[in-house]
């Protein structure tokens, strides 16, 4: 029995210190492209960010599932040679925090605050899953400084929500809670097999050490935001297609199950523009087919100056 013990003790250690050596390696990217770790306060907020490189503003918004430093590492450094890029961790995620009632409204209205702050003219947004509802509502606060939005795999304000009804019944749920908040390692296992196309499995004693450092904290407040979206969802559908900046464009992993591919068409059609589809790609085309995603990303970019 103490053999046993000492085991699953090792084991514990190993797999809490290799999560944590991934997350050094992941800073040491970053630090390697240039990039410094910042803290931006506005009215009992925290808002942590990354920001490098010169040029045209670019802020990566993540969604669910993780910070922004894991979301956004290889467009990040890809991106830095020729782009002023702004990498944030929403609230509750990741470094940054509040005091304030949880709401999407107040991710807006925070990290509106940080782009102020910048002091530049024109920035383009990009955002990934709920990424893209803030993105959509800093397009509406902020519309006279975004050049262009980037939406990802994010269907907005078209979005018939009771379609989620059936990816609740094909993994056992109760609510959007129970996928995108995870408890305990084995719902991480879960959170993945629904956003990757292919499969990325976690060895069994890693799970819980990727448990504790990316989603542990928080639950409350990340249950809240994702409770108040069909609310927030309806108050995007009360603007015009002329509320919003007039480049927006999408980028959608073929393979969506979170947001299959039929409704970045929809929004598509809302927005008067394309789709750039990722081939054999799911929910997170910026993690699984990168070197597309990014070059998808940087034509977008480009195309709009």
């Amino acid at each position: 029995m103490r053999l046993i013990f000492s085991f699953l003790l090792l084991m514990t250690m190993f797999s809490c210190n290799l999560a944590k050596v991934h997350q050094n390696k992941l800073s040491k990217k970053y630090t390697k492209k240039g990039f410094q770790e910042k803290l931006f306060v506005h009215d009992g907020s925290k808002m942590n960010y990354q920001e490098g490189g010169e040029g045209e503003t670019v802020v990566l918004i993540h969604g669910f599932g993780g910070d922004g430093k894991i979301t956004w590492e290889s467009a990040a450094r890809y991106l830095v040679d020729d782009y002023h890029v702004v990498v944030p961790d929403l609230l509750w995620f990741g470094k940054s925090e509040s005091t304030s009632e949880p709401s999407l409204q107040l991710q807006v209205d925070v990290l509106s605050k940080l782009i102020e702050s910048l002091k530049v003219k024109q920035v383009t947004l990009v955002g990934i899953s709920y990424g893209g509802f803030v993105s959509l509502g800093i397009s509406l606060k902020k519309k006279e400084v975004i050049k262009q939005t980037i939406i990802v795999d994010s269907p907005g304000m078209t979005y018939d929500i009771s379609l989620l009804d059936s990816l609740f019944s094909q993994n056992d749920v109760a609510s959007v809670q129970d996928i995108f908040v995870p408890n305990n390692g084995d719902e991480v296992q879960r959170l993945f097999d629904i956003a990757f196309y292919k499969d990325k499995k976690i060895p069994g004693f890693i799970r819980p050490a990727v448990y504790e450092l990316y989603f542990s904290q928080h639950h409350e407040q990340l249950s809240k935001l994702l409770a108040s979206l069909p609310a927030e969802k309806e108050k995007f559908q009360q603007h015009k297609r002329t509320d919003f900046p007039e480049k927006v464009s999408l980028i959608w992993g073929e393979f969506d199950e979170v947001f299959p591919m039929a409704e970045g068409h929809k929004l598509a059609k809302y927005f008067g523009t394309d789709v750039q589809v990722v081939p054999d790609a799911g929910h997170a085309p910026n993690i699984e087919q990168t070197k597309i995603f990014n070059q998808q990303l940087i034509n977008l970019l480009k195309a709009a100056k």
